[in-house]
């Protein structure tokens, strides 16, 4: 774990409301924890990404959303979001609104830009000027409170909560899981007392679920590790595991580019590992596949699976198939129970067809022929006109 910082002696100090140090020591020792697991750590890169999906499903439910972690990363991958065949097209149309606000929500841990830096900054000096004047803990969630019951976005804040905890010597990186996101909903109606309490908690559930994380990618990479030690010691398959768990998701090529293999090669330990349950493959596709850990499944839940054409089947749009009539209920009856009721039933007269109705069409036929007649008439009427009119206008232009 990174030094702490030399408290302040003139630094005044703060009383806590009653009750809320258990949450403030709380939160201490759930960010300590996780910050002396993830220093140093291999797998940092994999829990970092695992850790911004989640930190960004927490914006936007604090925000009034509810946004799948897995859509944002299939929108990473570049392929197509599945959307189910019973979905309305407001529906589909809300989760395409959906993945576009995740993407602005994700730019401001990966790549702001120059407003968005700004208020970022801004949030910054805030969150500084408030931990001048005691604890980091206690100060952040003083600033915090201050800065959203002016109505200020909190999307800034959440970034800049990140990096004061790195800068004020809590964590040894900016890891965007830890800004108590969860606790800025509402928080402009809740006195400072009660919703400092909140905040810590945030911070200290955080702080569980980013250690369960990386229990969990540490857990599946050393069960792969295992299952692979039975191999020669020249198959490259530890290499490629390690790989695998470092990386969100790897191809056949870029694997065989680090591991310095053929894509054959490449290819075909990125198979037996999925036969043997060590990774699995997230895309669905036949080619340019990409794989993970056995914790990206639920990533191939949000992605479309690809559309093949059916063996056999010409080009253009398939034929419609004709709709089979079914016969009424009492006809099935009637077979069901044997030829005694067949021929009841087909002497009764009640199921008897109906008679076929004549309909007369001498008075459209009338109808008709007038129409003609008078569309007939109305044009040779206009034919006269016509021709009176060019006989006017030569007469006039020899004039």
């Amino acid at each position: 774990m990174s030094q702490m910082p030399a408290p302040n002696a003139k630094s005044p100090l703060l009383p806590l409301p009653f009750g809320a140090a258990e949450f403030l020591e709380s939160a201490a020792a759930a960010i300590a924890r996780l910050d002396h697991a993830v220093t140093g750590h291999p797998l940092r890169p994999a829990w970092e990404y695992r850790t911004r999906l989640e930190a960004i499903r927490r914006q936007a439910h604090a925000e009034g959303l509810i946004l799948d972690p897995w859509q944002l990363a299939a929108l990473h991958l570049d392929v197509k979001l599945c959307l189910e065949a019973g979905q309305t097209l407001q529906e589909r149309g809300a989760l395409l609104l959906t993945a576009q606000h995740a993407l602005r929500l994700e730019r401001w841990y990966v790549g702001p830009d120059a407003r968005q830096k700004a208020a970022i900054q801004r949030a910054a000096s805030h969150l500084k000027r408030a931990g001048d004047r005691c604890s980091p803990l206690t100060g952040a969630a003083l600033a915090a409170h201050e800065w959203l019951a002016k109505a200020n976005e909190c999307a800034p804040l959440g970034v800049a909560l990140s990096i004061h905890w790195h800068q004020a010597g809590l964590t040894s990186g900016a890891w965007p899981l830890l800004s108590g996101v969860l606790a800025f909903r509402g928080s402009a109606l809740d006195a400072v007392e009660t919703w400092m309490p909140r905040f810590w908690g945030a911070l200290a559930d955080e702080a569980a679920l980013g250690f369960d994380v990386l229990r969990l990618v540490e857990r599946q990479w050393r069960f792969a590790r295992e299952a692979t030690e039975a191999r020669r010691r020249d198959s490259h398959a530890a290499k490629a595991i390690d790989l695998l768990a470092a990386t969100p998701v790897l191809s056949a090529y870029a694997l065989a580019e680090r591991v310095g293999v053929s894509v054959n090669t490449a290819t075909n330990l990125l198979e037996s590992f999925m036969a043997e349950g060590l990774i699995t493959e997230v895309t669905g596709r036949r080619k340019r596949r990409l794989y993970g850990l056995p914790h990206l499944a639920p990533l191939r839940q949000a992605i479309a699976p690809p559309r093949y054409p059916v063996p056999g089947r010409k080009r253009g749009r398939p034929p419609k198939t004709p709709v089979e009539t079914k016969a009424p209920r009492d006809v099935l009856y009637a077979e069901a129970l044997g030829p005694e009721a067949r021929k009841s039933f087909d002497t009764d007269a009640r199921y008897a067809p109906l008679p076929k109705i004549e309909f007369d069409f001498s008075e459209l036929d009338q109808i008709l022929d007038a129409a003609e007649k008078a569309s007939a008439h109305s044009k040779e009427i206009l034919d006269k006109l016509n021709r009176s009119y060019n006989k006017l206008s030569a007469e006039y232009s020899e004039e």
